[in-house]
């Protein structure tokens, strides 16, 4: 029996014994006992994030409408960065950077199907409906055997799997997109739920996306589409569909350059999810693809950059009792970027087809959980994993394990170790917030498997009879392997170009604290957090003894996420970042050889930009609801202190001057309206 049913039957006891009257007959036997009132006293939990013992975190999508928009848009993953462990990014970069690695250590999914590319509009959302999921789950890193094979973090949006009684659903109109959801049951218990969402940013900011001599033209759509049949309480079945699409276009004015590019993701998945007394089974088949062309137009030459990678896959996860099992079996067929050029003095071309690689990744995982003590929990397991390209098979075996325990009903520790290999590299450039990155097969003769070994301690105390949660999480990361892809779109011009020239290899380290404090309950909920973090990389080619700090480190970070209720139909939102500043590389003098600007740079990754702050703020009010509908109006400000973020530097040339220039976004305010309304 848990701890709160304890508490509850106790209290229950209690009561019965001081209020219930009881009639007896005249032996003293009890006859009959009438229970005249009990009340029991407790503080609702109001607030949309759980944190579970292992460090996972559980966001309800319902709190999306009340937290401050981005253009009438509020976002998933664009919060999802105001998490612990998660690095604040910058406002062209729409990627997640978990403890300290890498964008693409990450995996994302739909429901545990991957999706490999998940932002919109140069970073500043993804291509994710909130309205569509129920909720959005996040690791930071592997604490159990069932992890994938990667380094990073694991973020899915979970579908909504229960059928309703009434038609219902919700839509919003935002100034760049606006979107909309229809949750129709067909029959008892079958349902389909329907979300789209479409752009028309040009329409309204086409005067506003200008950069530094740069333009932007921009538009995007996506669909999802999802069947639930379930047939009974225990078992329900899935068919879900997505589709999206970008379109782009930056002209860099600076440099006579265009460059145009369309990208975007299909899937298709469908799920059995069976849920018993003693066994939990999950079992999915899907498809996913991704594919991005981009087209460079520079003076005389023209360069396309295709680039896909598609993925059919089964899962099945089984969970009976204390122990937990499944397999997992992806066939990727991988396109990575082949360029083509034409042009100038030279007319070269690589095939895209001559470079694709078809693999085989297979992982077989265990783990079971002992409990003694009452108190203890010990979870050991094993993830064994095999990979195969190019007529070449690598296999590994990655063990975990962890100690959980309570020191009392209220406090939990755990602290554990893992270990991972991933197989999968993302690679390329990342330029103006398109997503001009795309897949490889490590485990090559020319890419080694990357590796990972980590451990972690992770504490969680509730305080003031549940109102609070406090949560702090220790970690170090070894990392072997590592690539960085040095390149520029200037080197695809070069007939001789291969995309194994560009990249260097090395090792890195990351470790940090994070400290947050949680407010579950009340009008106002949210939380605070700070968190300490050095990631660090050390590459013979580029520094052969001195760890230097990654791209995207930042060493002191301090968030904070609330919202407030001020009545009946007012409520405020507020988020808040204050970090240190990315690192780069500074150069230390210009020249021009033979009409072309040359810079000599200094130590790699040894300057910072300036520090990071930004305060965003949203006003909510409900209109009056008629017949259970709800209607709301969204007043949002984007960076409402007004602070210049330094993005990047980059070599500005003006009349024949050539100077050092930083790089902002593209407005420091930027107020929005929005509507909404669920019926």
């Amino acid at each position: 029996m848990s701890f709160t049913k304890k508490i509850l039957t106790f209290i229950t006891a209690v009561a019965t014994s001081m209020c219930a009257t009881a009639q007896t007959d005249e032996s003293g036997d009890m006859r009959s006992m009438s229970l005249d009132s009990v009340v029991i006293k407790g503080y609702k939990n109001s607030s949309s994030l759980r944190n579970s013992s292992d460090g996972t975190a559980v966001w309800n999508m319902s709190m999306m409408n009340e937290l401050p928009k981005i253009l009438g848009n509020a976002d998933p993953l664009h919060y999802t960065q105001l998490l612990p462990a998660v690095q604040t990014n910058n406002e062209y970069d729409g990627g997640l950077y978990i403890q300290g690695c890498d964008n693409g250590h990450n995996l994302v999914t739909i429901d545990g199907v991957p999706l490999y590319n998940v932002t919109h509009l140069v970073g500043l959302f993804s291509v994710f409906n909130a309205s569509h999921y129920k909720s959005l789950q996040m690791q930071s890193s592997a604490k159990d055997a069932s992890y994938a094979n990667r380094l990073g973090g694991y973020l899915t949006m979970n579908l909504h799997d229960d059928v309703q009684e009434k038609t219902d659903g919700e839509f919003s109109v935002g100034l760049i997109s606006s979107q909309g959801t229809l949750r129709h049951p067909i029959s008892d218990n079958q349902q389909l739920n329907v979300s789209v969402r479409a752009s028309y940013l040009n329409l309204l900011y086409s005067q506003w996306l200008k950069m530094e001599g740069s333009t932007l033209n921009y538009s995007f759509y996506d669909a999802n589409l999802t069947y639930i049949y379930k047939p009974n309480k225990q078992n329900s079945f899935l068919l879900d569909a997505y589709l999206g699409n970008d379109q782009g276009k930056v002209g860099m004015g600076d440099y006579g350059a265009d460059l145009t590019g369309k990208w975007g993701n299909s899937l298709v998945a469908a799920h059995w999810k069976h849920n018993g007394e003693q066994a939990k089974i999950k079992n999915t088949i899907y498809y996913t693809y991704y594919h991005n062309r981009y087209h460079l137009t520079l003076s005389s030459f023209n360069v396309v950059l295709p680039s896909s990678i598609g993925d059919l896959g089964f899962k099945s996860d089984v969970s009976w009792r204390k122990a937990h099992l499944g397999l997992d079996i992806i066939h990727h067929t991988i396109k990575p970027q082949a360029p083509k050029a034409d042009g100038g003095y030279f007319d070269s071309a690589i095939t895209p087809s001559a470079s694709n690689k078809k693999s085989l990744e297979a992982s077989l995982f265990c783990d079971y959980d002992f409990t003694f003590f009452k108190r203890f929990s010990f979870n050991p397991g094993l993830h064994a994993s095999t990979y195969r390209v190019d007529g070449k098979t690598t296999f590994a075996l990655d063990p975990t394990a962890s100690l959980t325990w309570s020191t009392m009903p209220q406090w939990t520790n755990r602290i554990g170790f893992s270990s991972r290999h991933q197989y999968l590299l993302q690679s390329g450039i990342n330029s103006l917030g398109l997503p001009t990155t795309f897949w490889m097969s490590t485990a090559t003769d020319d890419i080694p498997v990357q590796r990972q070994q980590s451990v972690y301690l992770i504490s969680n105390v509730k305080l003031f009879k549940g109102r609070f949660n406090v949560s702090l999480e220790l970690y170090y990361k070894w990392l072997q392997h590592q690539q960085e892809y040095f390149g520029t779109f200037y080197d695809f011009i070069n007939s001789a170009y291969d995309v194994h020239d560009m990249l260097h290899h090395g090792k890195g380290r990351n470790y940090g604290i994070n400290v947050t404090v949680n407010k579950l309950s009340g009008k106002l909920t949210g939380w605070l957090s700070y968190s300490y973090g050095r990631s660090q990389r050390q590459f013979p080619d580029i520094s052969p003894e001195e760890w230097y700090p990654s791209n995207h480190e930042r060493i002191h970070e301090l968030n904070f996420v609330g919202t407030q209720k001020l009545g009946k139909r007012w409520s405020i939102g507020m988020t808040g970042i204050f970090a240190t500043g990315t690192p780069f590389t500074a150069p230390r003098n210009f020249q021009i050889l033979n009409g072309n600007i040359t810079a000599a740079y200094g130590e790699h990754n040894a300057n910072r930009l300036t520090p990071y702050s930004r305060i965003d703020l949203s006003l909510n009010y409900k209109l009056k609801s008629y017949s259970k509908k709800e209607s709301g109006i969204n007043f949002s400000v984007y960076n409402l202190t007004y602070s210049q973020n330094s993005i990047l530097y980059y070599v500005k040339v003006h009349h024949d001057n050539y100077y050092y220039h930083p790089v902002s976004f593209l407005t420091r305010i930027l107020p929005s309206v929005s509507y909404y309304c669920k019926f």
